[in-house]
């Protein structure tokens, strides 16, 4: 995934999870993205800023990937952990952001070149994902700088429901891009219950590993991607 830079500080792409409420999927994001970039070599850092610490916890497991490497942080250390984990050699920088916790969000968000905003696929949710958006609208009229953001779906059925489409128009209509989907997949809970990557995983144990994995590192292909995008429209 020849898709970041390995070079200058500057330019280490800094991606946050964050949402207005909890059990978004956030956290889950945070390891599907991490996955993805660490199966090619990069050096992913994980900055867990959500009280519940299940990324910290994750991370005590022994099949952690050894370039994957996780610390804790909150609204008076966000900014501070995020230029720690530029300056130790990450390649990449994923921040889980505390639901209810509106000013770390803000100071996460400023420091980001990309905030992902997970949504399970119903009304509450997406009320909640615009309610976020309009959080980092608030956040760049007071930085004076453009946060870029987009929406994931988070535990995507395998059929489609029917109230899908609305739920698509209405984000659409508020302006809210949307750069894919977490399915609602074994695999993807299986990456706290095993405390690892989807690499790792015996496809043996975990139904439709192949097709999470490769689901996976298109995520990760898109939110580069519209980080490029977004810089270059500036």
């Amino acid at each position: 995934m020849p898709c970041v830079s390995q070079s200058s500080e500057a330019r280490v792409p800094v991606i946050t999870m964050a949402s207005s409420k909890g059990g978004s999927g956030k956290s889950t994001l945070a390891l599907v993205l991490a996955g993805a970039f660490a199966v090619d070599d990069y050096k992913v850092h994980i900055i867990d800023a959500d009280r519940a610490g299940r990324l910290l916890d994750w991370a005590k497991g022994e099949f952690r990937p050894a370039n994957i490497t996780v610390s804790a942080a909150d609204e008076e250390t966000i900014q501070d952990e995020i230029a720690r984990a530029k300056r130790n050699g990450a390649n990449v920088v994923l921040v889980d952001v505390e639901g209810t916790a509106n000013l770390t969000i803000a100071w996460a968000a400023g420091a980001s070149d990309l905030v992902l905003i997970p949504a399970n696929p119903s009304t509450q949710d997406v009320t909640d994902a615009l309610r976020t958006q309009r959080l980092l609208h608030r956040s760049a009229q007071n930085g004076g700088r453009q946060i870029p953001h987009a929406l994931v779906w988070s535990r995507v059925p395998s059929v489609r429901s029917r109230d899908m489409s609305q739920l698509e128009k209405q984000v659409a209509e508020a302006g809210l891009p949307i750069i894919g989907s977490v399915y609602e997949r074994t695999a993807y809970k299986a990456l706290f219950s095993y405390q690892t990557t989807l690499d790792k995983m015996d496809p043996k144990e975990v139904p439709a590993l192949e097709k999470s994995t490769r689901e996976a590192g298109h995520l990760a292909l898109n939110a580069v991607a519209f980080i490029k995008s977004q810089k270059a429209a500036a």
